[in-house]
């Protein structure tokens, strides 16, 4: 491991996994910079569209709302609905059930960190009610 700060500027992001009309650039990771056990990157997603429902398998994620405005629908059966805008913050524990909706009419920018060095993302089919 380097013992010395990296930047990672905006032009060396690299594209990471896509999640329905959701684009990730991932930033720190083991693959950009090393990292053992936390990984970041730049989530953006159009007004009017949405991420696939999905679940994070190995890891805990922390979620900042830099820009836009728009909804999380979580739970067994994606129906709980968290209304999401810029200074906000999510915690999303390992195994939870999601779907991230741009309401607005920008895009919807986050900034999200994990506590592992390589995330496992899977698709989610919420159970018949």
């Amino acid at each position: 491991m380097r013992l010395e700060v990296q930047l990672v500027s905006r032009s060396q992001l690299t594209a990471g996994e896509r999640s329905g009309a959701m684009a990730r650039a991932t930033a720190i990771a083991g693959e950009t910079v090393g990292s053992t056990a936390i990984f970041t990157v730049l989530s953006r997603l159009p007004a009017g569209q949405s991420s696939s429902p999905h679940v994070h398998l190995n890891c805990e994620s922390s979620i900042y709302v830099a820009s836009g405005r728009g909804r999380v629908m979580t739970g067994i059966h994606l129906d709980r609905v968290l209304g999401i805008e810029p200074g906000d913050f999510l915690f999303v524990p390992p195994g939870a059930p999601h779907i991230v909706v741009n309401d607005g009419d920008a895009d919807l920018v986050l900034v999200v960190s994990r506590n592992t060095a390589e995330e496992h993302v899977e698709d989610y089919v919420a159970p018949k009610a």
